[in-house]
């Protein structure tokens, strides 16, 4: 928000100020750890955590700095098993083959009576037969 929508609510000009100067720090410490979860996830970390917990992370700290640490971890023999060998991490490579959204994968799907088949004198039939169904 700016200094302006913070006067517009009623707050004084000094206060509007620091208000507006706390909400665009609190704005830019958000985007750049968003940045930093980005970096970590694209160089290719097993663990998130693990990774971050390693980062020395100022305020200070440019995105540049932060992927010459990535490297430095990605290269040391200490560090190295943190990250995966080709670069990119299991979350990129997963995919899911075979399901079918909506289909149980049995050729009669677990016994069901289309209703939309059925006269009437067949479902009132089915009902006396099957209590405790609801349509």
């Amino acid at each position: 928000m700016k200094k302006e929508d913070f006067v517009s609510l009623g707050i004084s000009e000094e206060v509007a100020q620091t208000a507006a100067a706390a909400f665009g720090a609190a704005v830019d410490a958000i985007k750049f750890e968003g940045a930093v979860d980005e970096a970590i996830r694209r160089s290719g970390a097993k663990n998130d955590k693990a990774v971050r917990a390693l980062l020395v992370l100022d305020s200070g700290n440019s995105l540049e700095d932060l992927q010459e640490q990535l490297e430095v971890l990605k290269n040391a023999p200490d560090s190295e098993f943190l990250f995966e060998k080709s670069g990119c991490s299991e979350k990129d490579e997963v995919r899911l083959v075979g399901a079918v959204s909506g289909e149980t994968g049995r050729e009669i799907p677990d016994n069901r009576v289309d209703f939309s088949k059925l006269s009437y004198s067949e479902l009132c039939k089915f009902l006396e037969s099957n209590p405790r169904v609801k349509i």
